[in-house]
């Protein structure tokens, strides 16, 4: 007969994860050698630096391409709200020769309104005529 090997089995440490793991590899890579240990070090400089390049490069087309689908400059006149006035009846007042509508949905994307609510004493800018 044959004799068997009984025993405990090995105590294994377990796998470091994340950070960990990281911090191990980059020991093992650098052990004992300084000048590994710098051309990492630039390595992974150079990649943050990339990707904060890559990041600037990105914003910058972005707003750049929104620049130009700007539409082209409208001349404008100032108008400041009277007591009891709307945009409605701004609109007729100046003598427009197309659709009010069309002319207050003009109003309210010059001046941002998210409303044709105004309020007296505000200061907005219409479409010349």
């Amino acid at each position: 007969m044959s004799a068997l090997a009984v025993g405990r089995p090995a105590l294994r440490r377990p796998a470091p994860g994340g950070v960990q793991l990281l911090r191990t590899q980059l020991h093992r890579i650098c052990a004992g050698s300084p000048r590994r240990s710098r051309l990492l070090r630039t390595a992974v400089l150079a990649l943050a630096l990339l990707a904060l390049l890559g990041a600037v490069l990105a914003g910058a087309l972005t707003s750049s391409a929104a620049a130009g689908d700007e539409r082209p400059a409208v001349e404008t006149a100032a108008v400041v709200v009277s007591e009891g006035e709307n945009l409605w009846e701004i609109v007729a007042e100046r003598g427009y020769d197309r659709d009010p509508r069309a002319v207050i949905e003009e109003i309210r994307a010059l001046n941002g309104l998210a409303t044709s609510v105004v309020h007296p004493g505000q200061r907005i800018e219409v479409p010349a005529r």
